[in-house]
């Protein structure tokens, strides 16, 4: 009952509101694997240091303080696997385009 009138109050979205978007934004860069990848884009470079060439590197939103976080449990020899989902595609996202192209034409 108490998770549920927190919820209600919005105690989530506060949460996630101070932990996420009032921290350090960053954007982590993890490969396939589940293992960081190192990436320098102004220079081109996207590798993993464990897959070599068959590296599939996916970019996303996080906190400074994650990836500290993360960096301190390798650190202490506990592998955490960052696992994205690959390759996904909506299906719905397709009216959203299809709508934005028919009011640049003004049909």
């Amino acid at each position: 009952m108490e998770r549920d009138v927190l919820a209600s109050h919005g105690v989530s979205r506060f949460i996630a509101e101070k932990y996420f978007d009032h921290s350090d934004g960053y954007t982590e860069h993890v490969c396939r694997c589940g293992k960081t990848a190192v990436v320098n884009i102004s220079k081109g470079i996207y590798k993993c240091n464990y897959c070599k060439d068959n590296a599939e590197i996916m970019s996303y939103p996080t906190s400074w303080s994650a990836k500290l976080f993360v960096q301190e449990m390798e650190s202490m020899n506990v592998g955490i696997k960052r696992i994205g989902d690959p390759h996904t595609y909506d299906e719905s996202n397709d009216k959203i385009f299809e709508e934005i192209e028919a009011g640049r034409s003004g049909k």
